[in-house]
């Protein structure tokens, strides 16, 4: 039975190569005797599900389903002076779950060649009946039709805004309101609702079920799957504060997984992620991976910023 990872943090041993494996069933599949290998070498190797699991030698054996990867958990938990890495991924674009990973030492990386991607195609349920997607062209999608995707979420959120200065809360609000208009999604700001986005200047939700978008200076927060980072308003110009509902929808759209087909890395673009610890100065912190550079930016900016201008002129 796979252990849970936390087990292996507790041991204090010599420093060691450590087998990272994304949770894809076909990489699983291709790389399950060089796996079973290192188990036999007592290499420790782990699941980067959510749980981090430890697998053991009757896990490689047995098939596994496909889930989203938790690299950066992993590499957060490990002293990674104490560890060399060996990581086993499938190369596809939408798999990680940050687009750089701050690392102690190069890692080894095994590239598949023949799994399939796993990622959640999601859609969001919208008002009047409809649905919005990221279609197979990587256009956002408005349909009156349900589509074939793994997972249809309610667009309806519960808002918490953790910002002391009143003026800075009708902003937030109006932006909002801007993606609400455009987009059919429906934004409810009373305390009394269940919380599913969190936007704060401080506090972040231990919650990972509940997006955070911090207005902090702090941007180490953002190491957590669960912590968007935006511009803190002290910061903004009038040109940037109008990208605001953009920058929220955006983080909606990339944590409810409303993303479209990704492509396969190049092994020379998957290592690329990997940034030394000693070239920090230029990478202050992971980043998480930008939405696809899909069609409906200008769209997107040109309606969002017009609602947006209009909500504030009220304020």
């Amino acid at each position: 039975m796979a252990q849970l990872f936390i087990k292996f943090l507790d041991k204090e041993e010599e420093k060691e190569v450590v087998h990272l494996v994304e949770p894809n069933a076909d990489l699983l599949s291709e790389f399950k005797f060089e796996l079973a290998q290192a188990i036999e070498n007592q290499e420790p190797v782990f699941w980067l599900n959510q749980q981090l699991e430890a697998l053991e030698e009757k896990d490689i054996q047995t098939p596994k389903p496909s889930e989203i990867m938790h690299l950066q958990t992993a590499l957060n938990r490990l002293d990674q002076d104490k560890y060399n890495f060996k990581i086993y991924l499938s190369g596809f674009e939408n798999s990680f779950d940050f687009s750089a990973y701050l690392i102690g030492s190069q890692p080894e990386i095994f590239l598949s060649e023949f799994s399939n991607e796993y990622h959640q195609r999601n859609s969001l349920a919208i008002d009047g009946g409809r649905y919005l997607f990221v279609d197979n062209t990587n256009n956002l999608t408005f349909s009156d039709d349900l589509p074939v995707m793994k997972n249809v979420i309610q667009g309806n959120f519960g808002v918490e805004v953790d910002v002391e200065n009143s003026k800075d809360q009708r902003k937030i609000q109006a932006a909002f309101q801007a993606v609400q208009k455009v987009f059919g999604l429906n934004f409810e700001f009373s305390g009394d609702e269940k919380v599913d986005i969190l936007v704060t200047e401080n506090n972040i939700s231990e919650n990972e079920e509940i997006l955070t978008l911090s207005f902090s200076n702090d941007r180490s927060i953002e190491q957590f799957p669960n912590v968007y980072g935006l511009k803190p308003f002290k910061s903004r110009s009038h040109s940037t504060l109008d990208d605001l509902p953009t920058e929220i929808l955006k983080s909606i759209l990339d944590f409810y997984g409303i993303k479209g087909e990704s492509i396969r890395l190049a092994e020379t673009q998957v290592r690329e992620k990997f940034i030394l610890k000693s070239g920090q100065e230029k990478y202050k912190k992971p980043i998480k991976p930008n939405a696809e550079e899909i069609l409906w930016i200008v769209f997107l900016l040109v309606l969002m910023g017009e609602r947006f201008i209009a909500n504030r002129s009220g304020l």
